[in-house]
């Protein structure tokens, strides 16, 4: 590769690295959303539907076990053409119910009126203000972010 071949490289990859952390930085959020209903009222429900599913649906881990052969490195081998050697091994936790757990969340969300949206979370000082402002969240279609609303793990948003 030439010199401003990489330096072409570079700086393709600072750009791709910055528009990464611009995206971080505002971001979207998952959100409880009922227009009208408060602050409180949400972290409620949120609590509530979040036991519900649990008791619906309880946790049940369960291990998998990776195991690797390698030539070189690990993951590669070739039977019989190649030497193979042990690679590593390794265990990971799972919950394989994890996304109907989510979605019993959900249900339950909109049993009560409410819907789980991804909205932009808010970046200027001023837009935090004008909704932090408001004691009851407005019509979906009147907000343009949010800030300060109960954050939701992923696992409660998979579907």
């Amino acid at each position: 590769m030439t010199v401003s071949g990489r330096r072409n490289l570079v700086a393709v990859l600072a750009g791709g690295v910055l528009l990464a952390s611009c995206q971080t930085l505002g971001g979207s959020a998952p959100t409880v959303h009922k227009a009208g209903s408060t602050l409180e009222q949400r972290r409620a429900v949120i609590d509530t539907c979040q036991v519900q599913a649990l008791e619906e649906v309880p946790v049940a881990y369960q291990v998998r076990i990776h195991d690797t052969f390698s030539f070189g490195y690990p993951g590669y081998c070739r039977g019989g053409y190649y030497s193979c050697y042990p690679g590593r091994v390794y265990a990971q936790n799972y919950d394989p119910d994890e996304r109907l757990r989510a979605r019993r969340f959900n249900a339950c969300l909109r049993d009560k009126g409410y819907a789980l949206v991804t909205l932009p979370r808010c970046t200027s000082e001023a837009d935090i203000q004008d909704y932090k402002s408001k004691s009851r969240q407005p019509s979906l279609g009147r907000l343009k972010c949010v800030s300060g609303e109960p954050s939701l793990q992923s696992r409660w948003t998979r579907q």
